[in-house]
């Protein structure tokens, strides 16, 4: 914890249940998964989880934008796929991490540049191109669900978790969403 090891001594020791009312279960998995090998030890404290949960939450964010494009643009496109590269890498190079005595470190890579992927074929502006795109996060899309049946990061329904991970971020920092919640309304009564 802060570069100095945990024990009940020092009374620096977290109970996985008091850290699950502050985060949600996957900011956990996310954190040990990706923060180092599984044999190095872990620096830990509440900025590396936030950082966690900022970065889960992103994951779930992308989902959100990808499957509103898909719907909107996928047409059934047929030629070369962009984002084709990213989608044929990345279950070897998860694969390949993964057989590297399991490092869950240098696996969460591919996965990291799947999601700037993603978001970037979300992001297409030229509408002949948006069938293409959509086709390709399709395809992408499909990929990332395969590396997620070992991660089992993406297991809920991502508005769920979205408000879920605001109220807790919100609980953390010590905020009243509904104060928060009604002071915008009152900024935009005033506009």
């Amino acid at each position: 914890l802060d570069g100095e090891k945990m024990s009940k001594s020092l009374g620096n020791v977290f109970n996985v249940n008091d850290l699950l009312v502050r985060y949600e279960p996957q900011v956990l998995r996310w954190f040990l998964i990706s923060a180092a090998h599984y044999r190095s030890p872990i620096s830990f404290n509440d900025g590396l989880l936030d950082t966690a949960a900022e970065r889960v939450s992103y994951f779930y964010e992308t989902l959100l934008k990808v499957g509103r494009f898909i719907e909107e643009h996928d047409t059934g496109f047929t030629g070369p796929l962009p984002g084709a590269e990213i989608t044929a890498s990345l279950l070897p190079r998860f694969r390949a991490a993964m057989d590297d005595d399991f490092n869950g470190a240098r696996a969460s890579d591919p996965w990291q540049e799947a999601f700037r992927e993603l978001n970037e074929l979300a992001d297409t502006r030229k509408a002949k191109r948006k069938p293409a795109a959509a086709a390709g996060a399709r395809a992408l899309l499909g990929q990332v669900r395969i590396v997620d049946k070992v991660y089992n990061l993406l297991n809920r329904d991502a508005m769920d978790y979205l408000l879920a991970h605001r109220a807790k971020a919100a609980s953390r920092k010590d905020l009243d969403l509904d104060w928060v919640s009604g002071r915008i309304a009152a900024r935009l009564d005033a506009r």
